[in-house]
């Protein structure tokens, strides 16, 4: 079952990282007829974890270098001043 699904900037670049160290990929390098192209690996603990880029947003020049591995896995980068309150619920 799939665990996860993250949307990244150069997908090309991070799949060839994941190659480069032999993670166990479930689904190799695809592109999708809905647009997009992605692919699917598992981790340690055995999650699926998708990730995905829209063919769109690559080919209008979005996702170049500087978006591999290290730095997808975070997710977006925010300042504390810019991160979205927390409100609590009850």
């Amino acid at each position: 079952m799939l665990s996860a699904s993250i949307p990244v900037e150069n997908v090309k670049e991070l799949y060839s990282e994941y190659l480069g160290v032999d993670a166990p990929i479930v689904q190799r390098l695809k592109k999708q007829p809905w647009g997009a192209e992605d692919f699917i690996v598992r981790d340690p603990d055995g999650n699926l974890v998708h990730f995905a880029q829209s063919i769109e947003l690559r080919e209008a020049g979005h996702g170049g270098s500087g978006n591999g591995l290290s730095s997808q896995i975070g997710g977006p980068r925010h300042t504390r001043e810019e991160r979205p309150s927390r409100t609590k619920l009850t």
